[in-house]
């Protein structure tokens, strides 16, 4: 369940009465409802359109990391804006908007990078198949299926890691000149 502190609810009730006062009830009611279809736009086309971009970002053999960043932005902003809410608007807005989006995103990364360097953001693995609830046991868990009836078995050791040789591979030259009739063979 989400806990909204009473404050933020006392301030959009007097935010929502001030606006009635000053443009009429169902003005204000239009005011707050108007950004939901918005929303509802925007998380219809970001899918479609963060599909597209990622795509020819990957063909043009750069990383989509920031295009992924980009588009979830404009995702939460959508969710956002189908908020009937002051403070989730002003959110909403700023990750809709590019220049104010570019910020929230970079300083996003500032926090992440912070968080990983102090060693703050942490991934636990556990449950089922090694990934899932952190709680339970931490580390990869290795399971290996005997065909005794019992199926899948969690195993304590762990796996055997097989060093493998790389190929080089060195490009053809390939030259573009006729070749003489003498030289047939």
């Amino acid at each position: 369940m989400i806990f909204i502190p009473f404050p933020f609810v006392i301030a959009e009730i007097v935010i929502f009465f001030m606006a009635t006062q000053h443009w009429g009830f169902l003005n204000a009611l239009g005011l707050y409802l108007l950004p939901c279809l918005l929303g509802f736009i925007i998380l219809t086309t970001v899918g479609r359109m963060a599909l597209m971009s990622l795509q020819s970002t990957v063909m043009r053999g750069q990383l989509p990391a920031s295009k992924m960043l980009h588009s979830g932005a404009i995702f939460l902003s959508g969710l956002l804006f189908l908020i009937p809410s002051f403070f989730a608007r002003v959110l909403a807005v700023i990750l809709f908007l590019p220049g104010l989006r570019h910020l929230a995103v970079w300083r996003f990364k500032v926090y992440m990078a912070k968080q990983v360097a102090k060693g703050a953001a942490s991934f636990k693995f556990g449950g089922p198949f090694g990934f899932g609830a952190g709680n339970m046991g931490g580390g990869f868990r290795y399971y290996e299926y005997k065909d005794d009836g019992a199926g899948f078995q969690e195993t304590h050791e762990e796996r055997d890691v097989y060093e493998s040789n790389v190929l080089d591979v060195t490009p053809l030259k390939i030259t573009h000149e006729k070749k003489n009739e003498d030289d047939k063979s």
